[in-house]
């Protein structure tokens, strides 16, 4: 059956060097963590917009964050109270980070755009009728009332599909996403 999974680094493990970094790491650094939410570190919190009273430990720390930090994050004071950056949609989905140079800014859901003609030439119906979805239909002769019809009553032209025209679409297929900007720290 193999040998079993080795591990890594024990919570103890974790918090042990969490505390040598303590004075290094910044307020405010993000990170990723193979832990539950009742299980994180001392000093480690859920970034899920939790409100702290300003005049607490968490509140005091959130508010010492530069200005930059609390704007890219949307750390807010309301009333007496400071949330944590939230990093979930409003739909309850986490973002997928994404490198940017400005931290947090958010980009919605999106399909790669693509467009094209279905077939040429095609009869339409006279009567009037509704375009809706990706697809419409593009006569041939635009410029009169009801296009050119043939004796059985119907428009020659063509039908294009757009998926922008119902859906976000961007050059590339993407799932909703927050960006973070890719840091190193050096130590010199």
């Amino acid at each position: 059956m193999g040998n079993p999974p080795k591990i890594i680094m024990t919570l103890e493990d974790f918090e042990e060097r969490l505390a040598k970094l303590e004075n290094q790491t910044p307020p405010g650094t993000f990170l990723l963590l193979p832990f539950r939410v009742g299980n994180l570190p001392f000093g480690v919190y859920y970034a899920n917009g939790d409100l702290y009273p300003l005049t607490s430990t968490q509140g005091i720390a959130l508010n010492s964050l530069p200005s930059s930090y609390k704007t890219d994050w949307a750390i807010v004071t309301s009333g007496d109270n400071i949330n944590l950056p939230n990093l979930f949609a409003a739909d309850g989905r986490g973002y997928f980070p994404r490198v940017g140079s400005v931290p947090g800014v958010e980009q919605g859901d999106a399909i790669r755009n693509f467009s094209g003609m279905i077939g040429a030439n095609i009869n339409i119906p006279s009567q009037p009728y509704v375009q809706t979805g990706p697809f419409y239909f593009v006569s041939q002769y635009p410029n009169t009332i009801l296009s050119v019809q043939s004796s059985s009553g119907c428009n020659y032209g063509d039908v294009y599909m757009n998926p922008s025209r119902v859906v976000p679409t961007a050059t590339e297929n993407r799932p909703i996403n927050k960006s973070l900007v890719p840091g190193v720290w050096l130590g010199v």
